[in-house]
């Protein structure tokens, strides 16, 4: 099965200790099952290659048939998954966006990458998920005032907005309520 959907020439590898395979199938199920998710192209896993018994006489922690190397697309963006063993853990110094139309992906996402790891929940959009990849799960919103020269000043308010409160998981609600400069703190 052919998994790029895109002529990108960059694919994020992400290294795993041996559960290259079981994640890229609950990332794809994820991104599969986002209410928007009929707006992007179907996430799937492709190709798969596993460790011989002849390459792996020396690493204790790899069987033969265990997958090495998964390529998987989310939304069209091709990944690879790799099993290298326990040398390398991810941390936040990279993460991956996801990009949100509205609140309901925004739950979507940040429910599924933090179920049951409250712990796991960073500030201003950013979570861990279950195998301790960082991702940041904004609205398409901020992109907007970012992008947009007449928004600045909403911006602006915005960014002290989220400095100030350091939310977790983000309401669409309350940022745009922010950028447009409402009183906030009655509710906060």
């Amino acid at each position: 099965m052919a998994v790029s959907t895109t002529n990108s020439k960059i694919s994020p590898c992400l290294w795993f200790d041996d559960q290259a395979e079981e994640a890229a199938n609950f990332y794809v199920n994820l991104f599969n099952t986002s209410p928007q998710a009929e707006a992007y192209p179907a996430s799937s896993v492709g190709f798969k290659t596993h460790y011989m018994e002849e390459a792996i006489q020396h690493c204790q922690n790899f069987k033969p048939g265990k997958a090495l190397n998964v390529l998987f697309n989310l939304s069209g963006q091709e990944m690879m998954a790799l099993n290298g063993g326990p040398m390398f853990k991810f941390t936040s110094a990279i993460s991956l966006m996801v990009e949100c139309k509205d609140q309901a992906e925004i739950n979507h996402f940040w429910d599924g990458f933090t179920e049951g790891l409250a712990e796991r929940e960073l500030n201003c959009g950013w979570c861990l998920d279950r195998y301790g990849l960082s991702w940041q799960i904004v609205p398409r919103y901020i992109r907007e005032l970012v992008e947009s020269e007449p928004n600045r000043t909403k911006y602006n308010r915005l960014h002290v907005w989220m400095m100030q409160k350091m939310p977790k998981k983000f309401v669409l609600e309350e940022l745009v309520r922010a950028a447009e400069g409402e009183d906030m703190t009655a509710n906060t």
